[in-house]
């Protein structure tokens, strides 16, 4: 059995004298200064009781004691000798050990005069419960015989505070220092006016924060004030530092700001109107920002403006920025989100219900995450489609973030703060006292830092519980930032900038752990992964409907895929057809009939490609009489003439005429994204509308026959009237009536987008959905005969049955059914979405 050691009472008299042992040291035998040496590991105030002869003892073994003159101070001594000639000496340590004892016939006292701000725990890992908190008085260690009970007590009220068996073997007890306090303050600086700006850190530590006075300041580490820049209006957008240390900050009237790390200005530049969103930099050094009037502004670094682009609103949000320079933004009053080349040209939108306050974070696989003022945080791939959206009931102003493992976090106004899943389901929920207007912050420790409408901010662990709570006296909007040494820097409506020393060490490794991403707050994408990535699991390979579908877990640190597969059961990377540089964890393969395959999988990132995955296989067993394949990927619904030409459209502008056997008959190229699908009018005519704004008409030949231009992106597909007049809506709220040379009948104006397609009744009447919750049904000439209000929007298209019944869905989950006059579909060429009442899609 293991003989422990403990400084112990050795009396014969009633005198006694005291000698110290200063914080931070170990008792060791030899010169060795590993832990495995360790005889006694770092007391701290000592109390040790002698002999008449004033000698003090240190008990190691039966034969072997320790001996230092009397009234010598154990610190000043530093070595100890014992009686049979050897040395022991103290070396610095950071634990104090309180080791139980191999105790059969006696038992000792032993004294520890600890200040507060120490906890006695079990083992050396600090995390644990203690057994004793916070001491602030005398402890007396009572140790009892071997095999029975050792309480640790309070001296003073002779309170068991702990218990545990005797002879705990190999375990420990160790005091702690912990006058360190996670969540505690270190200071606060005090501003003119109250602070829903987010924190920015220099290469020198210095922080920069503006208020609502117009105040920009210059903080140093410590809490003072380095310098302070007036703009002259509120500052409620954060700031920003590029790489050569320039730092950029706007105002809310209309002025975006360039400042020297001293405090003096470069230049400025002035918007058409207030600027709330922050700056974002790219690595060319280009700024970007965003104003009240809907423009984006990119600017050279000398302040003059490259180029602008005009959204569909107010642009609150702010940029970010991903790894091949596209911009990506959201106006606030319209319901787009936009992707835009570094040129300033229009890569393409992506349409919500309601406008965009909230920052977008963007991961490896170029994913990027943006929530709405519709309740919805949605995923989008880097093309533009949505990947899934994720319902957070509440208005979102919050932006989100993203951990290492790829749990998104984001905040709601209905004060919950939301971890939800790479694949879109919620992993877990934390509810504060208030709605979150603040975004998240994720520490090197995976800690989770948040603040909250009731003036809170909350450190939170990954599982989704509360670690500690901070309280300041208004409510926080403002994000925090962290520092390498573990300081988080926030702002409130108390007019006061807080630090608060956490064990977190520094920001998170992950692709985007913080509002504005790092703590420059560039908002770009830079993220080099030093992380392995992990061998794909759970591989699937599944015949369906004449492809094979393979599929995998995706990996967060993953930037792409290759696939390989073979008909050799035996497959390698050698011996395979490989596809390289897939970006999702998931594809449709046409393959040879009555085959098996093998198929495996290897994950990529900046650093290397990951070992193989298990292989799976299948057989192929082929029902389908061909298929095609287009340009890009396929939303819209096919549409057959006649002849039995078959008409679709891939998404990146392409149409296709196609033969009966799968053949190309013709292909066409409009512009612009379709997502609507093509209508044929009796005079062979084919419609479709695109998100360039435009209606295309095309002859039967493919050729461009005419285009009109709306307002808004056009995902309605069109119905066609008596006299060959074409019905179709626009995002821009507006239903119109075209001739069949182009030019305008008539437009009706709704209150809101459209993406529903018009249905015609035997009389004539224009059935049509709405955003605004609405179904229109409208004249012949253009005019309003009723509207049916539903419970929430519209995407749905209407159809009508031969009695006059109009069916219309809503996203209120309900289905309406009501009794019209129309008496069923007019006998046109194409009368509503599917053409006729079975959706053949054939042309009557």
């Amino acid at each position: 059995m293991k003989l422990l050691i403990l400084f112990f009472i050795l009396f014969n008299s009633l005198f006694s004298e005291e000698t110290f042992f200063q914080k931070g040291w170990n008792l060791i035998s030899g010169d060795d200064s590993t832990s495995s040496s360790f005889i006694l590991s770092n007391p701290n105030v000592l109390i040790i009781w002698g002999y008449e002869n004033k000698t003090w003892k240190v008990k190691l073994s039966e034969d072997m004691i320790a001996y230092a003159s009397n009234y010598q101070n154990f610190t000043q001594l530093k070595t100890l000798k014992s009686k049979n000639g050897y040395y022991f000496y103290l070396k610095e340590s950071s634990l104090i050990n309180i080791s139980t004892v191999h105790s059969t016939n006696y038992s000792f006292d032993y004294f520890n005069n600890l200040s507060s701000g120490w906890h006695l725990i079990s083992g050396q890992n600090i995390d644990v419960e203690p057994i004793v908190q916070n001491l602030e008085h005398r402890l007396n260690s009572i140790l009892t015989y071997e095999n029975q009970v050792y309480y640790i007590n309070s001296k003073e009220s002779n309170q068991n505070l702990r218990q545990f068996n005797g002879m705990m073997q190999n375990n420990s007890a160790y005091w702690v220092d912990v006058s360190f306090k996670d969540g505690s303050k270190k200071w606060n600086f005090l501003t003119n006016g109250s602070i829903s700006s987010s924190p920015v850190l220099s290469s020198d530590g210095t922080i920069y924060i503006g208020s609502d006075e117009g105040m920009f300041y210059a903080i140093n580490p410590d809490g003072s004030k380095k310098w302070e820049f007036s703009l002259g209006e509120g500052i409620v957008s954060s700031p920003t530092i590029a790489s050569d240390g320039t730092i950029y900050v706007s105002s809310y009237k209309n002025k975006l700001y360039a400042i020297r790390p001293d405090g003096t200005k470069i230049w400025d530049f002035t918007s058409d109107m207030g600027i709330v969103s922050s700056a974002a930099v790219d690595p060319n050094g280009t700024i970007y920002v965003g104003s009240y009037y809907g423009k984006l502004h990119a600017l050279n670094k000398n302040g003059t403006e490259k180029w602008s682009f005009l959204t569909d609103g107010i642009i609150t949000t702010s940029i970010s920025i991903s790894s091949d320079n596209t911009i990506y933004v959201g106006s606030y009053q319209g319901q787009s989100f936009y992707a835009i080349n570094p040129d300033g040209s229009k890569k393409w939108s992506f349409l919500m219900k309601s406008g965009v306050v909230s920052s977008s974070a963007i991961t490896l696989d170029g994913t990027i995450y943006i929530g709405s003022l519709d309740g919805y945080l949605y995923a989008i791939n880097p093309n533009g489609l949505e990947k899934w959206k994720y319902q957070i009931y509440g208005n979102i102003s919050s932006s989100p973030v993203v951990g290492v493992d790829g749990t998104i976090y984001i905040g709601s106004v209905f004060n919950k703060l939301y971890a939800i899943n790479m694949d879109g389901t919620k992993k877990w929920d934390f509810e504060t006292g208030g709605a979150i207007h603040s975004s998240a912050m994720i520490g090197l420790d995976n800690t989770i830092y948040i603040g909250s409408s009731d003036n809170k901010l909350y450190a939170i662990n990954n599982s989704g519980n509360k670690i500690w709570e901070f309280i300041t006296q208004e409510k926080i909007y403002s994000s925090s930032t962290i520092s390498s040494d573990g300081i988080i820097y926030f702002g409130s409506f108390d007019k006061k900038f807080y630090a608060l020393e956490t064990k977190s060490k520094g920001l998170s490794k992950s692709p985007w752990p913080k509002l504005y991403k790092n703590i420059q707050n560039d908002k770009t994408f830079d993220y080099i992964s030093s992380v392995q990535a992990l061998t794909p699991s759970d591989v699937k390979a599944v015949f369906s409907d004449g492809d094979v579908s393979v599929s995998w877990l995706s990996d967060i640190n993953a930037t792409a895929y290759n696939l390989y597969y073979s008909t050799d059961s035996n497959l390698s990377i050698e011996n395979s057809t490989a596809l390289i540089d897939v970006h999702s964890p998931q594809l449709i393969l046409d393959l040879d009939d009555l085959t098996k395959y093998y198929f495996m999988v290897t994950a990529k990132n900046n650093t290397n490609e990951s070992l193989s995955s298990s292989i799976v296989s299948t057989i192929t067993i082929k029902t389908k009489k061909w298929s095609f394949l287009s340009k890009s990927s396929i939303y819209s619904t096919v549409a057959i003439a006649d002849d039995k030409t078959i008409y679709l459209s891939s998404l990146y502008g392409d149409i296709y005429a196609l033969n009966q056997d799968g053949s190309e008959k013709w292909t066409s190229k409009i512009g612009g994204y379709i997502y609507a699908s093509p209508v044929i009018a009796s005079s062979g005519t084919i419609y479709v509308g695109s998100n360039d704004n435009r209606l295309y008409a095309l002859n039967n030949d493919g050729s461009i026959k005419w285009s009109f231009l709306t307002e808004g992106d056009v995902y309605s597909s069109v119905a066609v009237g008596l006299n060959q007049t074409v019905y179709f809506g626009s995002v821009d709220k507006k239903v119109y009536a075209l001739n069949s040379d182009g030019s305008k009948q008539w437009e009706f104006l709704t209150n809101g987008a459209i993406v529903s397609s018009p249905a015609i009744g035997t009389d004539g009447t224009i059935y049509i959905g709405c955003e605004d919750g609405k179904l229109y049904a409208i004249r012949p000439n253009g005019s309003l005969k009723w509207t049916f209000f539903t419970e929430g929007e519209i995407y749905s298209s209407p159809s009508i049955d031969i009695n006059g019944v109009v069916y219309i869905g809503s996203t209120d989950n309900k289905l309406y059914v009501i009794q019209t006059k129309s008496n069923g579909l007019l006998n046109s060429s194409w009368p509503k979405f599917g053409n006729n009442y079975k959706n053949t899609k054939q042309k009557n």
